[in-house]
């Protein structure tokens, strides 16, 4: 019986065309043998990601640790620019990366894809860091910035 199914769709994907030539129409594959016709999306819109923050999302981090984030950017017309929240607040601009040095408290930070006008266009997820602030680690910080070893993320 299984065989005869397969044999059948098989014909209804041969004999039957999918899309309509010349429409704004293209076919996507569903399951093993499915054709369904979906709009094509031709002005896909722009997205921004932050590519390294999906990994340091969800870690306690030391005190005083420094981080660097970098946006990436799809479909993003030209000339546009970016902005970095920073617990909403806009604390760098101008390009695609964005550095936070010795962190002392927990903070969320988002990416803000602008169009040439000014206007924002996409926004990253928001990732959230967290500062470890105990006593200890804060002890511990202050000789690690003396000797220059204050650890460091990207």
């Amino acid at each position: 019986m299984r065989k005869i199914t397969a044999l059948i769709l098989v014909l209804l994907l041969i004999l039957a065309p999918c899309a309509v030539e010349g429409s704004a129409l293209e076919t996507k594959l569903v399951g093993d043998a499915v054709c369904r016709l979906t709009e094509k999306d031709d002005d896909p819109s722009p997205s921004i990601t932050i590519i390294n923050g999906l990994s340091l999302e969800g870690k306690t981090f030391p005190y005083r640790s420094s981080f660097k984030f970098i946006s990436l950017t799809e479909n993003a017309p030209d000339g546009c620019g970016y902005i970095w929240l920073v617990d909403g607040e806009v604390t760098d601009s101008g390009g695609r990366t964005c550095e936070i040095k010795q962190a002392k408290k927990d903070f969320v930070i988002q990416s803000v894809l602008l169009d040439p006008d000014g206007e924002s266009i996409a926004v990253s997820s928001p990732i959230h860091i967290a500062i470890n602030t105990s006593f200890f680690s804060r002890f511990v910080s202050f000789f690690r910035m003396i000797f220059g070893t204050l650890p460091s993320y990207s």
